[in-house]
C-alpha cells in the first residue's frame, strides 16, 4: 500500500466550541498528512455548521455532513461506517468522538502502522493491561484483552477493505441497534466482522502520552444512566457476540475494573448523584464482579464520607478498624496527662489540634524543633520551641502531629530530651481524625 487514503470522521452534537478548538489545532496537520476530515453533525442549531464551513473555505480536505438530531450516538457511528463501506473510496476509517485528541507524534505512528495493512489499529493510552505495543492474530485473545478498551470512540481504526466489506448490515442492525445493545453496537460490529475474517491482524498501539480530551468536554448523554448502561447493556451486548468468543464474563468485568468502575469513578458518580445506596442495592452482584470490590466497599462508596469510602475501597476493612482503635488509644493517652502538647505546627498537627478541640480535650499548645517557617500561634494556641524550657515538657503528654515521613525523624529528638516515653507516636490517618 503506497498512497494511503484515510478518513477521520467526527460525530458531534451541539459542541461548536469543541469543533472550533479541534480545527484550530489540527486542520493544518491533517492537510499536510493528506487525511480527510468529515464532521457528522446532529446539532439542533447551525453553530457547528458555520464553524466547519468557515474552515472548509481554507482547507479542501474538510467536509460537513448533516445527520438527524434524534439519532443515538452509536447509530451515527454505524451510519458512518456503512457509508464509507459503500463507496470504498478510502483505505482506512477512523471514527472519533468530538472531544478526543491525538498528538502529531501519535498520528504519525498510526500512519506508519497503517502501511502494514492491518485489519485494525487500536490506539490505547490506558496502559493498564498492555504496557507494550503488540500484535494480535488470535481473535479470541483480542476479544478477551481489548474489548473493554474498544468501547471508546476513537480507539479503533478500521481497514475499509477487510473490516467494512460485505457487511451483513440487516443482521448487524437487528442484533445491535436495539435499546439494550445500542450503546455498545460499535463493539458488536467490530467482533462480528472480525469473526468473518479468515485471518486477522490487529495492532494494539500503547502510548503513554499524546492522547487527551478537550478542555471543553462535558459528561455524555448516557452519564445519568451510567449504571444501567454498564451493568445491563454492556453485559447483554457481549453475551450477544458469536460463540467463538469465550470467557465473556472476564471481558465484561474488565471494562469495570480497568476503566469505568474504579473507586475514584464511584465517587465521581456519587458527587453528581448517579451512584447511591439504591444503585448499590440494585446492581451489587454484578458491581462486585466488575469492580473487584467487595459488598462492604461498594456500600461504603455509596454513602460514607468520600475520604473514608475511598480508603476502604483501596485498602482493607481491618486497616480502617486498626485506625479506629488508635483513636481510642489516643483518647486514653490524653486522660493520663493534665498538660498536653501537640508536636508539630503543620497540617497534621492542626488536624490533631482540631480533633482535641472537637472532643473537648484541653491542650496547652504546639512544640517544634525549629521556629523557622513555623508560626508563633496555631488555632489560637502558642507554638513553643522544644529546646527552650526543657524541664517544662517533662511529665507532659505529647502527641506527634506529623505525617508518616517525619515521624521517624523526630524520634531521636524526643529521646534526646527524655520525652519519648510520654509521647503518643502512633500514626492515625487524617480522615479518621476528621470523622464525627
Amino acid at each position: 500500500m503506497d498512497k494511503l487514503k484515510i478518513a477521520f470522521c467526527i460525530a458531534t452534537y451541539n459542541r461548536s466550541i469543541m469543533v472550533e478548538e479541534f480545527l484550530e489545532q489540527f486542520s493544518n496537520l491533517f492537510f499536510e498528512l493528506e487525511i480527510d476530515i468529515y464532521y457528522y453533525d446532529s446539532s439542533d442549531d447551525n453553530k457547528s455548521r458555520v464553524v466547519v464551513e468557515k474552515w472548509m473555505l481554507e482547507y479542501k480536505n474538510i467536509h460537513y455532513v448533516q445527520i438527524p438530531t434524534s439519532w443515538h450516538a452509536n447509530k451515527k457511528v454505524l451510519y458512518i461506517i456503512e457509508k464509507f463501506g459503500i463507496n470504498q473510496k478510502y483505505d482506512y476509517l477512523w471514527v472519533c468522538g468530538d472531544s478526543l485528541r491525538f498528538s502529531e507524534s501519535v498520528i504519525r505512528k498510526v500512519i506508519e502502522l497503517l502501511k502494514l495493512n492491518y485489519d485494525m489499529i487500536i490506539v490505547s493510552h490506558s496502559g493498564k493491561e498492555h504496557p507494550e505495543t503488540r500484535e494480535y492474530i488470535d481473535k479470541n485473545e483480542l476479544f478477551q484483552n481489548c474489548a473493554w478498551y474498544m468501547t471508546l470512540f476513537g480507539a479503533v481504526i478500521l481497514n475499509v477493505h477487510t473490516m467494512i466489506k460485505d457487511v451483513p448490515w440487516r443482521e448487524i442492525k437487528e442484533k445491535y441497534e436495539v435499546p439494550n445493545h445500542i450503546n455498545y453496537s460499535h463493539v458488536g460490529y467490530y467482533f462480528e466482522m472480525i469473526n468473518k475474517l479468515d485471518k486477522m491482524r490487529t495492532i494494539y498501539l500503547s502510548v503513554d502520552q499524546g492522547v487527551w480530551t478537550s478542555r471543553y468536554k462535558t459528561a455524555g448523554g448516557w452519564f445519568n444512566d451510567a449504571f444501567k448502561v454498564l451493568c445491563e447493556y454492556w453485559p447483554s451486548t457481549i453475551e450477544e457476540l458469536p460463540h467463538c468468543y469465550t470467557n465473556k464474563k472476564d471481558a465484561i468485568n474488565k471494562l469495570g475494573y480497568c476503566s469505568c468502575l474504579t473507586p475514584r469513578s464511584f465517587l465521581q458518580y456519587r458527587n453528581v448523584k448517579v451512584y447511591n445506596i439504591h444503585i448499590f442495592l440494585k446492581y451489587r452482584k454484578i458491581l462486585k464482579d466488575m469492580s473487584r470490590l467487595n459488598y462492604f466497599q461498594l456500600w461504603s462508596l455509596s454513602c460514607l464520607s468520600s475520604k473514608l469510602a475511598y480508603f476502604i475501597a483501596i485498602n482493607d476493612i481491618p486497616g480502617y478498624f486498626s485506625n479506629r482503635k488508635k483513636i481510642y488509644k489516643l483518647n486514653g493517652f490524653c486522660k493520663k496527662y493534665k498538660d498536653i502538647y501537640v508536636y508539630g505546627a503543620g497540617r497534621a498537627a492542626e488536624q490533631y489540634g482540631r480533633y482535641l478541640m472537637k472532643k473537648g480535650i484541653n491542650y496547652s499548645g504546639f512544640l517544634v524543633t525549629s521556629k523557622e517557617r513555623n508560626p508563633d500561634e496555631l488555632l489560637n494556641h502558642p507554638v513553643f520551641l522544644i529546646s527552650e524550657h526543657e524541664e517544662t515538657w517533662k511529665n507532659k503528654g505529647i502527641i506527634l502531629g506529623l505525617n508518616q515521613q517525619n515521624l521517624k525523624d523526630v524520634q531521636s529528638v524526643l529521646i534526646k530530651y527524655g520525652l519519648w516515653e510520654n509521647t503518643f507516636h502512633e500514626y492515625i490517618l487524617p480522615f479518621v481524625l476528621e470523622e464525627r
